[in-house]
């Protein structure tokens, strides 16, 4: 049997036609839609989140200032200013919207009709002539991904770009946008290219200067102005048509700014800018920074960091030491030329020159409005600072001068500018070269050299504890080291004070006589030492105050091994000392290494009437939210300051307490805990007599040492400055105190002497430990550098003079012993005149607590 299947009509065939293609676009449909899924699900698994815009924490640059509120030094790893939404231009705003992203404003993080755009007009060109990401995907991509060109980062980066237009507004995506990119010349963030490339703040940006910082996104390597202007203005041309297509400005003040010349300045690492200012106090603040917080917040965290420094005094202690270390260098002898050029390559030597001078002297870049470079009157003829060494070269000889090439400037080299050359020199010669000060005519120019020699400068104020200048080398581009705080040495007679002031305490007064004659002392069994005097000169009978103004060798020695050394050993820590001392009586002459620092400090008890300055450069911290993590807060008064400012404790009920403390034999309690660590630490043997000496109620709590002592030993140093090796600060002109030092074999030299005002150490000596030279002391190579810092930053200020402690008795001084001196000793040699023994009787019971320093 056979039968067949029922024709279907036209219009059902088409329905199950249509059926089929439904049945097959829907699964199709869900199989796009599952793969999309799929590859949504699969690339957005691990993308970062940013949900908020308070977590975005880039890395900031963090910020140092002096006291006067000068910036003075930053540390970054990415230079970036964080600046608010509402801080920046609309005018910037626009620029960059008008040419990164024109409808930034209409999607929603991707924009289709932009990729289909650039790839038509990257089609057409044949290269990537244009991108088609939007701000928000440079964002992702800045912000949360990495810059690998595979498909899957850019499917990535739309996912995310799509995530963060859900959370954030278009105002906060931009101002992520504007604050995160990268735009050349070390600068990151709208903010730092404006400061970065033309020295200004964002809102105080032209047009013009604008425009050349929009095109720069893209490629900021291709369109930087400074390396290729001619690209730059192309790409400023394009960002300014963007912006009147927009409507953002008019055609006209678009040609205008196109027009426009411009100035753009070279941006140089974080330790360029801080070389500028004051180099040495900022690293010195980066090193304890670093202790205390790491490298992470110093260089991202964007920390406001305000400290003690002095531009001015920095400044001025950099000068002073410069120009002693090429004085002291030129005292060892003209080295000969850099080299010798060949007559025919002078005139491609004075070039090479030039355009290093214009380097140096000259950071920035003219570009006119089609893009060519501009030379200015700045570079053809930069100035020549009258402080700073350049090259010349010799062009000419002549009897009574030399002709020279400094770049494209001609100088003339006197013959006495020269005498200290040892060769003569000739045509062709290399030279290092300043210009003389003396004349008024800047076509003039002295020999000199860059020294080999070195040196460092530590300056604070002694009464608050503020330090103001640290130079710790001739030149911090040469070494970063820090002599002033880093650079062990032996002090040399600089260290005596320490010795004296721990004498006055033992009993000595300022006219205890002291034979200076042959001695030699037995230091072991079979060990002899017979300490010298500079010149092996000796003076016989000496006052203790004339023996410390000429810087008497035995005489100290002798006083030392009296005293005792580890009873000195405690003395000098009380005083701020850290370093080794070593255990020998050459440690009386400075035999011990010390840093300048430590050795400024010690001498900061007797300036400060006998309080320990406490030293600090730091006197607050802020962090990025303005949260301040640290804050210097001024130690308390001590009692007894405070108890003089309010005049003589008389009868009253603290006096009477302090004068009865005064006579039993508790000790201070706070210096005797502090003296205690010392004491175990070291393994001092320190009798009961001495330790009331050193830790006894007759010193005021607070003190380290009592204000009877502490002006003593500002009246012998006095002495050293007015008659004895310090005596070149008499130029001064106003009361000054100190001491000089200077090692036997003169490779170190020392002068730290201070004014009412200002504490300042000085040292000079080789890196290697090299000889100096003959008679060169403290007095005569590190003294000159101290007057010429202390002129230039006391000139305007009013002289102070050393006041006595409130009811010191200044007639008598020679006589007195030091504040916590035994009331029951007997000074031997002292008792030798009558009226020695009488001043004694008469001020036995008159030192200590009594002694308070008057203000």
């Amino acid at each position: 049997m056979s039968s067949s299947l029922p024709r279907l009509s036209f219009f059902q065939r088409l329905d199950r036609l249509a059926k089929i293609l439904f049945g097959l676009t829907l699964l199709s449909t869900i199989g796009i839609l599952a793969i999309g899924l799929y590859f949504y699900l699969y690339f957005s698994r691990d993308l970062p989140k940013l949900t908020s815009i308070t977590e975005y924490k880039p890395p900031l640059v963090s910020e140092v200032y002096a006291e006067d509120g000068q910036m003075i030094g930053v540390f970054w790893d990415e230079c970036r200013t964080l600046l608010p939404y509402k801080e920046i231009p609309e005018l910037v705003i626009n620029a960059f919207v008008a040419s990164e992203d024109s409808r930034f404003w209409d999607h929603r993080g991707v924009d289709i009709r932009s990729i289909v755009r650039a790839f038509y007009e990257n089609l057409k060109a044949g290269h990537v002539v244009q991108g088609g990401s939007t701000i928000t995907q440079q964002v992702a991509r800045s912000l949360l991904l990495t810059r690998e060109k595979k498909l899957g980062r850019k499917i990535k980066e739309a996912i995310l770009a799509t995530q963060i237009e859900q959370h954030l507004s278009k105002e906060q995506i931009l101002f992520l946008y504007l604050n995160q990119i990268y735009l050349g010349n070390r600068a990151y963030g709208i903010e730092a290219a404006a400061r970065n490339y033309f020295h200004k703040n964002a809102r105080e940006l032209t047009l013009a200067e604008i425009s050349i910082i929009a095109g720069l996104p893209s490629a900021p390597s291709s369109f930087n102005p400074i390396i290729s202007p001619k690209q730059a203005k192309e790409r400023q041309q394009h960002v300014l048509n963007q912006m009147v297509d927009n409507g953002y400005v008019k055609k006209k003040e678009a040609e205008a700014a196109l027009k426009e010349p411009l100035k753009i300045y070279r941006a140089g690492i974080d330790k360029e800018f801080n070389n500028q200012y004051a180099p040495y106090f900022t690293e010195n603040v980066r090193r304890a920074l670093m202790e205390k917080y790491g490298s992470d917040l110093i260089y991202q965290g964007g920390l406001k960091i305000y400290t003690t420094a002095d531009l001015k005094a920095n400044k001025a202690a950099e000068k002073a030491l410069k120009d002693g270390l090429r004085s002291v260098d030129r005292r060892q002898g003209f080295r000969g030329p850099i080299e010798t050029v060949a007559p025919a390559q002078i005139g491609e030597t004075a070039d090479q020159i030039h355009a290093d001078i214009v380097s140096q002297e000259v950071p920035y870049v003219m570009i006119s409005g089609d893009g060519g470079f501009v030379e200015t009157e700045e570079m053809r003829h930069p100035t020549l600072k009258t402080d700073k060494p350049y090259k010349a070269v010799v062009t000419d000889t002549d009897p009574k001068f030399l002709k020279t090439l400094i770049g494209h400037k001609k100088g003339i080299i006197l013959n006495e500018d020269k005498q200290w050359a040892w060769r003569p020199l000739k045509k062709g010669d290399l030279l290092w070269v300043q210009k003389k000060n003396a004349n008024p005519d800047d076509s003039y120019f002295v020999l000199s050299q860059e020294p080999k020699v070195e040196g460092a400068i530590f300056s604070y104020e002694p009464v608050t504890g503020k330090i103001r200048a640290i130079i710790g080398g001739y030149d911090f581009a040469r070494s970063e080291f820090n002599r002033a705080t880093q650079a062990y040495r032996q002090p040399g007679s600089a260290f005596k004070p320490i010795i004296y002031s721990a004498a006055l305490d033992k009993g000595y007064s300022p006219r205890t006589p002291v034979v200076d004659g042959p001695v030699t002392f037995q230091v072991s069994s079979t060990e002899f030492y017979s300490p010298k005097n500079y010149g092996n000169k000796h003076n016989g009978l000496m006052t203790v105050r004339t023996a410390l103004a000429h810087s008497v060798n035995i005489i100290a020695v002798k006083i030392f091994y009296d005293i005792g050394v580890d009873y000195t050993i405690a003395y000098a820590r009380k005083l701020g000392i850290t370093t080794p001392i070593h255990r020998y009586l050459s440690s009386a002459l400075g035999a011990s290494d010390i840093t300048l620092q430590d050795l400024t400090t010690a001498y900061g008890t007797f300036a400060n009437h006998g309080i320990r300055p406490k030293l600090f450069m730091i006197t607050k911290v802020v962090d990025q939210n303005g949260k301040v993590l640290e804050q210097y807060q001024p130690p308390k008064q001590p009692e007894a300051i405070v108890m003089a400012q309010e005049g003589s404790e008389g009868d009253s009920p603290k006096g009477k307490k302090r004068k009865k403390e005064a006579n039993t034999e508790e000790l201070n309690t706070p210096l005797f805990e502090a003296g205690k660590k010392v004491i175990e630490r070291e393994n001092l043997k320190i009798s009961n007599e001495e330790m009331k000496i050193l830790y006894g109620t007759s010193i005021p709590e607070g003190f380290a040492i009592s204000p009877q002592t502490a002006h003593l030993m500002v009246s012998l140093l006095s002495e050293v400055v007015n008659s004895g090796t310090g005596f070149k600060a008499k130029e001064l002109k106003r009361p000054a105190a100190g001491k000089t030092g200077t090692t036997n074999d003169e490779t170190d030299c020392w002068f730290v002497a201070f004014t009412p005002d200002l504490l300042t150490g000085v040292w000079i000596g080789y890196d290697n430990k090299k000889k100096l030279g003959e008679k060169m002391t403290g007095g005569v190579i590190a003294a000159p550098v101290w007057l010429s810092y202390m002129q230039e930053v006391l000139k305007d200020k009013p002289v102070a003079s050393f006041e006595p402690p409130k009811g010191f008795e200044v007639a008598k001084i020679d006589t007195l012993m030091g504040g916590s001196a035994p009331l029951s000793k007997k000074q031997e040699v002292a008792e030798s005149t009558p009226e020695a023994a009488a001043a004694e009787k008469e001020t036995s019971s008159s030192r200590g607590i009594e002694f308070l320093f008057g203000y």
